[in-house]
């Protein structure tokens, strides 16, 4: 499912290193970020500023990861703080389309246990529409 806003970032929201893209796109009930590249300790700065730009937009955001190859230890922390963060907000913070590695990676470390995970972006955004109308 093409949402059209991609790593251009819709809103101007776009986040980038030389082996990292992360990408803002406003919907109107949820906020994606698409993340693209190889995610380490070296750039992991990329992602915290395009989390912490979703984290102050008020609603429920999907971190899109179908361009994602890679993500270490760093990467993985990231995910689970601003989840915490977004949750401590009445938020919801879920991760879409994990791919090769990063599913093998979610799955080893038992992420999916604390954070909901989407094999689809179509699934994200149902499930986050759901949560939204709860609200």
């Amino acid at each position: 499912m093409n949402t059209g806003g991609g790593l251009g970032g819709v809103d101007g929201g776009d986040h980038t290193d030389r082996m990292l893209r992360c990408g803002i796109e406003e919907l109107p009930n949820v906020t994606l970020v698409h993340v693209a590249g190889e995610l380490d300790l070296s750039n992991a700065r990329v992602l915290e500023r395009a989390l912490d730009s979703a984290l102050q937009r008020d609603k429920p955001i999907i971190v899109e990861l179908s361009g994602l190859g890679y993500l270490d230890s760093t990467g993985l922390h990231l995910l689970l703080k601003h989840g915490e963060r977004a949750k401590q907000m009445g938020m919801d913070l879920v991760l879409a389309c994990p791919t090769g590695f990063v599913t093998k990676v979610v799955r080893l470390l038992e992420l999916d246990r604390l954070m909901r995970v989407f094999p689809d972006l179509g699934a994200a955004l149902h499930a986050t529409a759901d949560e939204e109308v709860e609200r």
